[in-house]
């Protein structure tokens, strides 16, 4: 990891709206598409002050560095399941959270988990790729689902990056500059990975 300190967010009140009988319960975050449980760095010093219980698992195949040889959104939710459930030898309630993809993935497991789930926090949740700062030529993604050429493709991190502060998109992009991941995510994404991403989007919407 970077020993640059993250930049202060300017006007930001953060706020946990959480019944009294939940406030300490485990807080299980999912971080976005193969990034790394650093996202959530800027949050963590604040839960941990509030006494917030939070883990960022790492899951095999969904977070950046692990097993990618071909992608697959069912056994993200699978890895995902298997470290809720063998997490905790009890049944106790958990609020399961994540940001962008990592919302649809806490969605995911949510339907299917036996345990029981008290709370989901979804944070910019992608429920369909509509962003602002998307390339033009997107739709052609389409072509290589079908062909089987996706497998030969990648996405590529670009301005704004989906982010309107213009201090932190500052930070962002310095920080993509020095390595190939930030806190905001990695810098290229394989088109197979989008792909198995948008099939989660359909799972979750239906």
């Amino acid at each position: 990891g970077s020993n640059r300190a993250a930049p202060e967010i300017p006007n930001v009140k953060i706020g946990l709206m959480v019944p009294p009988e939940n406030a300490n319960l485990p807080l299980v975050l999912f971080h976005g598409l193969l990034s790394s449980p650093q996202e959530f760095g800027l949050i963590t010093h604040w839960l941990r002050n509030r006494g917030v219980h939070h883990s960022v698992p790492v899951v095999e195949g969904y977070t950046l560095a692990t097993k990618l040889i071909d992608p697959n959104w069912r056994n993200w939710r699978r890895a995902a399941l298997d470290l809720l459930e063998t997490d905790s030898e009890d049944e106790s309630p958990v609020i399961l959270g994540g940001l962008c993809m990592g919302g649809l993935l806490a969605a995911a497991v949510a339907l299917k988990t036996r345990r029981q789930i008290a709370g989901i926090v979804l944070m910019s949740p992608t429920f369909v790729y509509d962003g602002w700062g998307l390339s033009k030529i997107r739709r052609l993604r389409q072509v290589g689902y079908w062909t089987g050429l996706d497998r030969f493709f990648s996405v590529s991190e670009r301005e704004p990056y989906g982010v309107k502060n213009e201090r932190m998109r500052r930070w962002i992009i310095k920080d993509l500059q020095d390595r190939q991941s930030s806190a905001a995510g990695p810098a290229r994404i394989p088109l197979t990975a989008v792909r198995e991403g948008e099939r989660m989007m359909a799972e979750v919407r239906a």
